[in-house]
């Protein structure tokens, strides 16, 4: 942004020019699978930073004066911090006095910040904070605090193998599905709460619906992204939430089949070896779009440099392969992609080798 601005001092022209530019670099993360380690999707969620929330002075003498919470709505037992927020001329000499749950706390006399921890699942606790300024006057504001518990589930419909022993993760441009989990320790009609769902601080669904305990949506390309909910009842907000997650990088991983055992379920390395003259290989995807399934979409077999077409097969993405003799091999890779919308291709290979 630039801004420009004349003035004349005594005739003298200046020319105060300010320049600001700002930008943001995002360093993208990968995960690796088959014989490499996984790194664990759980670790890569992480709460988003929590906004105060302005509760308004009651009964005050001073306009202005408010109480904001950070996080404003804290889970059981999570630590949160209380500031008041006045004109400078409210502070001036001025007695500053916290109580909770009508006890004062000594510990923060004249503090303008408190920092306390939330009690257990809904246990109120009423924080009062007052200003008695030098000729008596004296302002207050007040907040109370209800923990309740709000989780985000993250669930994808991407694609990992039948026998895989993990959760489909919800890779680049897949669809992924969050369910807002909440509890307040009550009986609770979760119908008659409203959510309010944001993805990078896009609105979905238009806006807050009654009953909208779980969204549907397309994971954004880019190599992290944050979900976040806001619950409310008929008084108001009660609960928000938010959750970073980090997409993996879709990748495919050959495995060797065999029509009698099935799937061996050790993945094949950069170079695999067999003995014998033929073997079946299953390209499994993992974290894409299943509509890579759909017989118009991309599956495309590369051998030694050869495109090899499976399309009148039922599973394009399991090939059989002969060598041509004793002892040969080559390069064996896949290219997948869903040709219904604008994305890259996954691709991957090894290479294969017959005989000892």
């Amino acid at each position: 942004m630039l801004f420009c601005k004349y003035m004349n001092h005594r005739g003298v022209p200046a020319l105060i020019l300010v320049f600001v530019v700002g930008f943001f670099v995002a360093q993208p993360t990968h995960a690796q699978f088959g014989l490499d380690q996984l790194r664990s999707f759980s670790n890569s969620m992480a709460p988003l930073p929590q906004f105060g929330e302005v509760a308004p002075g009651v009964g005050g003498l001073f306009e202005g004066e408010t109480l904001i919470a950070t996080p404003s709505h804290p889970q059981p037992f999570e630590p949160f911090n209380l500031e008041i927020s006045a004109p400078d001329a409210s502070f001036s000499g001025a007695t500053i006095r916290w109580y909770i749950n009508g006890e004062e706390d000594m510990a923060a006399r004249n503090k303008r910040q408190h920092s306390l921890v939330a009690g257990a699942l809904g246990e109120t606790m009423r924080i009062e904070a007052t200003l008695t300024k030098q000729n008596g006057e004296v302002d207050e504001v007040s907040r109370t605090i209800t923990p309740i518990q709000l989780d985000i589930i993250l669930e994808s419909f991407s694609t990992v193998p039948e026998f895989y022993a993990g959760r489909a993760l919800p890779g680049p441009g897949t669809l992924a599905r969050a369910v807002a989990v909440i509890n307040t320790g009550e009986t609770l009609n979760r119908d008659n709460l409203t959510y309010e769902w944001r993805l990078n601080s896009n609105l979905l669904e238009a806006g807050a619906i009654r009953g909208l305990q779980a969204v549907n949506f397309e994971t954004p390309l880019g190599s992290e992204s944050y979900i976040h909910v806001t619950v409310s009842d008929a008084n108001g907000v009660i609960a928000k939430r938010g959750i970073t997650f980090r997409p993996p990088e879709p990748e495919i991983v050959f495995y060797q089949q065999n029509q009698f055992i099935g799937v061996n379920q050790i993945a094949l390395g950069d170079q695999a070896q067999f003995v014998g003259n033929q073997v079946t290989v299953r390209a499994e995807p993992y974290y894409i779009s299943p509509a890579y399934t759909n017989p118009r979409n991309l599956v495309e077999w590369n051998l030694g440099g050869q495109r090899v077409d499976t399309g009148n097969q039922l599973e394009r993405n399991v090939i059989t392969l002969q060598g041509g003799g004793t002892n040969s091999g080559g390069n064996v890779s896949i290219r997948l992609a869903d040709l219904s919308k604008l994305s890259l291709p996954v691709q991957d290979g090894f290479y294969l080798r017959f005989g000892f």
